[in-house]
C-alpha cells in the first residue's frame, strides 16, 4: 500500500534534560524535513504541545528528573488521544 504524502511537514516534539542531546536529534530531524519543537521537561513540553498543534510524535527521553518520559506521554496523551511517542534513553538497564 503506498501512502500519499502528508500535505505538510510532520511535527514532532523533542523532550530531554540533556541540552546536547536535545539540540542534536533537533537538528537531525529538521535536516531530513521534519518540523520539530523542543521542551526541556514536562511543564515546557505541556506548554509547548498545546501551541505546537497538530502534533503527529513525541520523542522523549525515558529516564528523566522530575517525571519521566513515559508520564509526559501520558499527559500529552490526553490533549492529542492518538498520539504516536518514540522513547530513547542514555541508560543501559
Amino acid at each position: 500500500m503506498h501512502r500519499q504524502a502528508p500535505d505538510r511537514k510532520l511535527r514532532v516534539l523533542v523532550v530531554d534534560v540533556d541540552t546536547l542531546t536535545r539540540r542534536f536529534v533537533d537538528r537531525v530531524l529538521r535536516e531530513a524535513g521534519f518540523e520539530t519543537a523542543v521542551a526541556e521537561g514536562e511543564p515546557e513540553a505541556l506548554a509547548v504541545a498545546e501551541s505546537f498543534q497538530p502534533l503527529d510524535l513525541v520523542l522523549t527521553d525515558l529516564m528523566m528528573p522530575g517525571m519521566n518520559g513515559d508520564e509526559i506521554a501520558r499527559r500529552l496523551r490526553t490533549i492529542e488521544p492518538g498520539l504516536k511517542v518514540l522513547y530513547f534513553t542514555g541508560y543501559s538497564d
